[in-house]
């Protein structure tokens, strides 16, 4: 949990500089479509710059870290029976934050459905006429909306003409696919319902599908008399969230918006700035996930040497594969973290697993390491072979040779 709630944070920052960047740099333009599409297109690139971070290892080697981790040891033998105890467990205001965060979700959750259970409700409740493209819908419930190809028609107090205007509107709507837009923003806001900027970024968003769809009415339309009609649906309420709906948008803005002198073309090159931003973000959260990684990594022990002893009389290893089992235990190598993972890799294979430790030994899995000389951060793993089998033997009595795979921290 602490580590989605770490992601949201980031991928929430993320959207924040961005923001900022079309607030300073793009509002004020009339590239409503370019607008619109930066917008929806640096909240998908914030929600994936969050897990471009470069992992950071000791080794040239490819090594699979795991997770974050909790605690700070920067050696094996210091509080590490303590924190591997304790490193499993959240801490009480990580549960309490993933506790509230969840219900917030659900909440968020049972909201959208009931929005999208209204529009289903309009949908059957009525009788649906198709119209080209289209699917009118009539009724007093809503004012004229759209959701996707349908159109929520509402006549009241309207002219044929003002009638025309007001669908036509809504069909731009469709054609635009602004509620593509909506939906993504509705499910984004559900998983973020914490942060206040999807709000703000949605009602930026919807601002900039009123300015293009008021650009294609007025085509066919003079702009003071499209004017006259935006005021005169200014009082109308009761939209569903999920629909785009004429009389929406601050209509000040809208009408500034419709006489507003076109930005010239060549300002466009602004939205070139989005790569070097975006660039900078990938790079400071890389920064910070090695460093974290550097603080979390507990160390790495590379393979240095196997020692054989005899434990029988007649016991005798061929020295030909003796030495190519010491070569490739050199080239061995373990991390251990302070989560109380490990990974390790040698050229015939990879694992990973859990750690602990249990008196002097450091349990990995079905091994036990043994801890020696601490101070100098070595380890070894003694492993009884028999030779019957050529694998471990079960027990030291059943064993011929007693193998001892040596360790050294790097």
């Amino acid at each position: 949990m602490s580590l989605w709630l770490f992601y949201l944070l980031k991928a929430s920052l993320c959207m924040g500089v961005f923001y900022v960047f079309y607030r300073g740099v793009l509002s004020k333009t009339s590239f409503h479509q370019w607008n619109r599409f930066f917008l929806l297109g640096t909240l998908a690139i914030s929600l994936i710059i969050p897990w471009l971070t470069m992992p950071y290892f000791q080794t040239n080697e490819t090594i699979q870290y795991s997770r974050d981790w909790v605690l700070q040891t920067q050696n094996l033998l210091n509080n590490a029976s303590d924190g591997n105890a304790t490193s499993h467990h959240p801490s009480l205001l990580v549960l309490i934050l993933g506790v509230i965060y969840a219900v917030g979700v659900l909440v968020k959750s049972i909201r959208f459905a009931l929005d999208l259970l209204k529009v289903r409700q309009l949908i059957r409740n009525h009788a649906p006429q198709p119209n080209g493209r289209f699917v009118w819908i009539e009724t007093d419930e809503v004012p004229t909306s759209s959701f996707f190809h349908y159109i929520f028609i509402n006549k009241e107090n309207l002219s044929e003409e003002a009638l025309t205007q007001v669908i036509r509107h809504e069909q731009a709507h469709s054609e635009a696919r602004h509620s593509y837009d909506i939906m993504f923003l509705c499910v984004l806001h559900i998983f973020f319902w914490f942060n206040p900027l999807i709000q703000i970024i949605r009602k930026n968003i919807e601002e900039l599908h009123e300015y293009t769809v008021d650009a294609v009415v007025v085509q066919h339309s003079s702009i003071p008399q499209y004017s006259r009609l935006l005021l005169q649906l200014a009082t109308k309420s009761g939209s569903i969230q999920l629909t785009s709906n004429f009389a929406k948008i601050q209509l000040k803005k809208r009408i500034i918006m419709l006489n507003q002198t076109k930005t010239n073309h060549m300002k466009k090159l602004k939205f070139l700035f989005v790569i070097p931003l975006a660039g900078c973000l990938v790079i400071i959260f890389a920064s910070a996930s090695q460093a974290q990684q550097r603080a979390d990594l507990i160390g790495q022990w590379k393979g240095v040497d196997v020692v054989a002893k005899a434990l029988k009389p007649d016991a005798t290893l061929n020295k030909m594969v003796f030495t190519q089992k010491k070569e490739l235990h050199q080239a061995s190598s373990y991390q251990f973290k302070q989560d109380g993972s490990f990974t390790m890799k040698s050229p015939v294979e990879s694992k990973s697993g859990k750690w602990k430790l249990a008196g002097n030994y450091l349990k990995t899995g079905d091994e036990k390491m043994k801890v020696s000389k601490l101070a100098n951060g070595q380890l070894s793993l003694v492993i009884y072979v028999s030779l019957k089998t050529g694998r471990e033997a079960k027990n030291k009595k059943e064993a011929d040779f007693k193998l001892t795979y040596k360790y050294a921290k790097q």
